[in-house]
């Protein structure tokens, strides 16, 4: 038998006849052969102020607002939260590194206007549930809010996910709504 912890697995066939099973891992799809544990959906918090999100730092995730290092990065399954512990001072930046995923992201009570970018076209950022930003967030590398390629892929319709871009102008290379079933509402401006 084979066991993985944590592991996002798409486009595998797990054979010969085995047992194959994921303990709190992602199904991405395409699999045969594997058991996924179900997951239990985390809050994760941005600590630290300044950082990059990407698929290895876990140095700027904890599962409390202001606590120490999760140990890990959150998944499509996951909230993330921007508030009043993750900047203490201005000129901070948050950095999409590489292509990364959340439930639904909230920055509802950050403070000192961070600054959120990409620093290449090529990184995405999938969200799988709701965005909530706030006013006067800076423009980050690539423009406003913007530098790479946002998804939004939920598939629920029920409640209805928001968008909430408080003002802020969108420049990513590309916005995708990719969710059979799901469904948005922008809220604001």
């Amino acid at each position: 038998s084979v066991t993985a912890m944590y592991v996002d697995i798409k486009d595998n066939i797990a054979s010969p006849g085995g047992i194959f099973t994921d303990g709190y891992g992602t199904d991405s799809g395409n699999n045969s052969g594997w058991t996924f544990a179900a997951t239990v959906p985390r809050n994760f918090y941005w600590i630290g102020g300044s950082g990059t999100w990407n698929t290895t730092n876990t140095a700027n995730w904890s599962l409390t607002s202001g606590g120490l290092s999760a140990g890990c990065v959150p998944t499509k399954d996951d909230n993330v939260f921007f508030d009043v512990n993750s900047f203490t001072s201005g000129s901070k930046t948050v950095t999409v590194g590489s292509a990364v995923e959340c439930k639904s992201m909230d920055w509802l009570g950050a403070l000192f206007n961070p600054t959120f970018g990409s620093n290449s076209s090529g990184n995405n950022l999938d969200i799988y549930g709701s965005l909530i930003l706030i006013s006067g967030m800076n423009p980050g590398t690539g423009g406003a809010i913007g530098g790479w390629q946002l998804n939004f892929k939920s598939t629920v319709s029920n409640p209805v996910n928001t968008i909430q871009p408080a003002g802020n102008t969108f420049t990513m290379d590309r916005i995708y709504f990719d969710g059979v079933g799901g469904a948005w509402m922008l809220m604001g401006d």
